[in-house]
């Protein structure tokens, strides 16, 4: 996918506040908290399953408010990243 799609900088240039800003969930970091779009709920990228059952690997990402809720999405999704939580 390429490397400039969905990249939006909402912050001002030099502003040392996060920069807000969509990416691909294959390249953003274990551990980073993601979200779905600007305004949706807040997730922690969690390992790689390879054994999805169906031969499509994905992302685990847990419920950053309640860690018993676990989604798997595909490594090509755009999320939200560099927000303030």
């Amino acid at each position: 996918m390429d490397k400039q799609l969905g990249r939006m900088i909402r912050a001002r240039a030099g502003s040392t506040k996060p920069v807000e800003r969509f990416e691909v969930l294959s390249e953003v970091k274990k551990g980073d908290f993601i979200k779905r779009n600007s305004s949706g709920k807040v997730y922690v990228k969690g390992g790689y399953v390879r054994d999805w059952g169906t031969g499509d690997p994905r992302y685990s990402c847990t419920d950053a408010d309640d860690m018993n809720i676990e989604v798997f999405w595909k490594p090509d999704m755009i999320v939200w990243v560099g927000f303030t939580y």
